[in-house]
């Protein structure tokens, strides 16, 4: 007999690509003759970020998730400096008005 040629493995359903769907992210794993090149991808709303072989790190843009409630609605902007950091995004009014909160 000859060899069945490459095994494969499709990590992000029988490997630790799992991980991913566990926390919520998408898995794409592009090459199941290969191990840990599957890639995880944040997918909520307002979250960005993505890991090649690990769960990924995710951030937010509270402007997405907080920012029609907080700041749009009361026909203000929204900013979020620091995707990393919860509660850190400002509502502002618009010209000609002033203020922030």
């Amino acid at each position: 007999g000859k060899p069945a040629g490459p095994c494969e493995l499709d990590e992000c359903t029988d490997g630790d690509g799992k991980a991913c769907q566990e926390a919520g992210q998408a898995c794409v794993d592009g090459d199941k003759t290969a191990e840990g090149n599957f890639v995880c991808t944040c997918t909520r709303p307002g979250e960005a970020g993505s890991a090649t072989g690990a769960r990924a790190d995710c951030t937010l843009d509270e402007c997405v998730t907080e920012g029609p409630d907080a700041c749009e609605a009361h026909n203000q902007t929204c900013a979020d400096a620091d995707h990393t950091v919860d509660g850190n995004y400002v509502c502002s009014c618009v010209s000609p008005r002033v203020g922030t909160a």
